[in-house]
């Protein structure tokens, strides 16, 4: 009998909502989807290209051709402050469709 993958939750700012990020977890993002399961490996970089991906699945999700160019246009090696608030806040913040 396999164990179900425990949903976790992230707050706009990135942070788990009890415990922390592990290799394997999976999110639930504002829409509703579930997230790819987070990179086992601790380079940071990994975690980047996870949120990056996880950005565009969620943007093409929406239909939202504005965010998955956003998400198209970052650069791993440069992932910057606003890139990493654009994209949690995308992800894990409020949606509204207004």
């Amino acid at each position: 009998m396999s164990k179900q993958k425990e949903i976790k939750t992230l707050n706009e700012e990135g942070r788990v909502s009890e415990g922390y990020i592990k290799g394997g977890d999976v999110f639930r993002t504002s829409s509703g989807r579930v997230t790819t399961p987070f990179p086992k490996q601790k380079s940071e970089v990994f975690a980047t290209i996870w949120t990056i991906e996880n950005g565009l699945l969620e943007a093409k999700a929406r239909n939202d051709r504005y965010m998955e160019l956003q998400f198209l246009a970052m650069n791993p090696k440069n992932f910057t402050k606003s890139d990493i608030d654009t994209s949690n806040y995308y992800l894990f913040g409020s949606f509204s469709s207004k």
